[in-house]
């Protein structure tokens, strides 16, 4: 039997119940919901490229070969650099020292800015239709945590994530893109891959979805556009994290709260 309900955006919502036993039929549930933070949730203050360049000019002062730091390569890319060279050349002090250096500064700029950050439009509605309906929801993110919960107090964003997981609650090679990131949350949340959704507005959100099998979804409220998810052959993506549930629906996938 198809029951059609209006839900809370007056969107007409097609579910399926079997009469016997209440279930849906020929969906997929979705039981977790992570959201990258900066460019998916809220719009970024941070000046990444000025990050970038503060953060090298800081290793060349610690001693870090300047050839291994390229202007074009990710952060993450260049700091796993970083970590090799002084793997092979350095000492446990060494590292230390430089790890120390490198919080510092990405710290310090982070925060310079995050006074001015606001949430997308209908980030807060989304967020809070999800629990309403028993979704756990996780943030995980490459933002240090006392950043990540200051944007999040600044842009209003006060709904409680089941988890969050922040730059300092791991090692930076096991951050994404690394998929031990979102196997992390995920144990913290108590749900599995093929019960989960990552939405992110970069590739390297994409790829950590991948390398720890989840379903993912792209947002162009960030640095991607249309153009840059195409090149990256990204299956699915929306304008703005507004139209989670619509694309639930569309996708033929369900949320077990609404049963």
């Amino acid at each position: 039997m198809i029951l059609i309900i209006l839900d809370s955006y007056g969107l007409n919502r097609r579910k399926y119940f079997a009469l016997r036993d209440g279930k849906n039929m020929g969906k997929v549930a979705i039981r977790g919901a992570i959201f990258d933070l900066d460019g998916t949730l809220v719009h970024t203050t941070v000046d990444f490229r000025l990050m970038k360049r503060k953060l090298f000019d800081v290793l060349v002062e610690e001693g870090v070969p300047s050839y291994l730091l390229d202007e074009a390569s990710t952060m993450s890319s260049s700091l796993a650099l970083v970590r090799h060279y002084i793997i092979r050349n350095g000492t446990t002090e060494d590292m230390e020292r430089i790890s120390g250096a490198v919080t510092r500064s990405m710290n310090m700029t982070e925060l310079e800015g995050v006074a001015r950050t606001t949430a997308v439009e209908g980030a807060v509605r989304c967020l809070r239709s999800l629990q309403d309906d028993g979704i756990s929801i996780g943030l995980l993110t490459r933002g240090s945590r006392a950043y990540t919960e200051a944007a999040l107090h600044h842009a209003g964003i006060t709904v409680p994530f089941q988890a969050m997981v922040c730059r300092d609650d791991h090692p930076e090679e096991e951050a994404k893109p690394n998929g031990k990131a979102l196997k992390r949350i995920m144990a913290l949340m108590e749900v599995q891959p093929q019960d989960c959704i990552l939405v992110g507005d970069h590739a390297m959100d994409m790829e950590c979805a991948a390398s720890a099998s989840v379903r993912f979804l792209g947002v162009l409220t960030g640095s991607f556009t249309r153009a840059d998810w195409e090149r990256c052959r990204c299956r699915a993506m929306i304008d703005s994290v507004g139209e989670l549930l619509r694309y639930l629906d569309e996708e033929n996938l369900y949320l077990p709260g609404r049963d």
